[in-house]
């Protein structure tokens, strides 16, 4: 009865999904960097965070950001075959996805328990962070309760943290395995992530999500995306206050841009069938996560349009959102869910530009994941224009 209340809920899910006609994802485009150092001195110049006036070096104004609809992205027939109303034919599926699959279900089966540890570690009762919980027990039960499960077991801790955990913050008393999650290597980008899925993605935990501010918005990108309008700081008092609220959390996003990016070339460097994908690479906080993704051979650097916000709440007790979840899931699997090459589905040349780089051949090279090395001890911003690109003909 349970498993069947699982499998309805994720199906309804899959249904609402097919059904919505969203755009969920963004291409990025990086003016200049240095790729050298580690993922905390990462900084970028690009049309995301706001710039104030164009340099020679960069391209020619009106700056495009490309919009890809969910069709773009994921493998429609899938989600079709995994929404029917009757269980998945294993003939019809792909074995792996039937995998994936029953690790959703039995994620949803036991939910209740895994709302139960989250809610004590990541929600107090204000939908706050409680006092207690440091980054690290935030880390640890998404590790238990989230990622592990939707990952088929597969999830690595930091080992560096001292302050981490012995098991599950919660209370369940679950352990979880801690090990090298270093990203990159010491002639590129290098790092550090704080939990590894299923060895290819990794996870930066926050106690809040940071988030550029800017304070304004092109008109017409209101009827594209909610997600593209912007506010003000409300815990800014002070022109100064507003500018380093958003150096601060630049460089925070500026860190997962980098890790994502070192990332992608360094699992096509372990698993070369990995090419093609945009490899993601998550930033999670206790309310919401981000996902950023790059496909290291195709120069397609992209953002989750919308944050997933992990949870609801019913009757004062909160619940991680089987939303949530699913999209959590989709893109853990995306080499199952995802697909291959997006922009070249598109007459627009979309690239990043990350290929022009002075280190790219490094990347190439030296680039690896889950290993060890030591670590490195208000203004008027020029106007982007969010459309969505054409797409090729079909052709006989």
């Amino acid at each position: 009865m349970l498993r069947e209340c699982a499998r309805r809920a994720v199906q309804n899910e899959f249904k609402s999904i097919i059904e919505k006609e969203v755009l969920e994802l963004m291409n990025l485009e990086i003016f200049q960097c240095s790729p050298e150092g580690s993922f905390e001195t990462a900084n970028m110049r690009m049309p995301l965070f706001g710039i104030e006036e164009p340099l020679p070096s960069d391209p020619p104004t009106p700056w495009n950001v490309f919009m890809f609809k969910f069709e773009d992205v994921f493998i429609f027939k899938n989600l079709e075959l995994l929404a029917k109303d009757e269980n998945p034919d294993d003939s019809a599926v792909d074995q792996d996805l039937i995998s994936a699959y029953n690790s959703l279900i039995a994620y949803i089966v036991e939910k209740d328990t895994h709302d139960i540890c989250l809610s004590k570690v990541c929600k107090a009762k204000d939908g706050m962070v409680p006092e207690m919980s440091s980054k690290t027990d935030i880390a640890y039960a998404l590790a238990v309760h989230l990622f592990a499960p939707l990952g088929g077991g597969l999830c690595v801790l930091d080992n560096r943290s001292v302050a981490s955990p012995k098991s599950c913050p919660g209370g369940c008393k679950r352990t979880m395995q801690k090990g090298p999650t270093g990203i990159g290597a010491m002639q590129i980008w290098n790092g550090f992530a704080d939990i590894f899925i299923d060895q290819k993605i990794p996870v930066k935990i926050w106690k809040e999500i940071p988030e550029i501010i800017t304070d304004e918005c092109e008109e017409d990108n209101d009827s594209i995306s909610d997600s593209v309008s912007l506010s003000g700081c409300p815990t800014c008092s002070s022109e100064s206050d507003f500018y380093k609220h958003n150096m601060d959390n630049k460089s925070q996003l500026c860190q997962l841009i980098a890790q994502t990016i070192t990332n992608s070339f360094a699992q096509v460097n372990k698993n070369k069938q990995l090419s093609p994908y945009i490899i993601p690479s998550f930033g999670c906080s206790n309310n919401r996560m981000i996902i950023f993704g790059y496909d290291s051979e195709g120069d397609v650097m992209v953002k989750k349009i919308d944050p997933i916000l992990l949870w609801t709440c019913t009757d004062n007790i909160w619940h991680l959102s089987v939303s949530a979840v699913v999209q959590i899931w989709m893109y853990i699997h995306f080499q199952l869910l995802m697909l291959p090459s997006i922009a070249e589905r598109f007459e627009t040349n979309i690239k990043s530009n990350f290929h022009r780089m002075h280190t790219i051949q490094c990347f190439r090279k030296y680039a690896k994941c889950q290993t060890r090395f030591p670590p490195e001890g208000s203004v008027k911003l020029l106007h982007t224009h969010y459309s969505i690109p054409t797409k090729k003909m079909k052709t006989n």
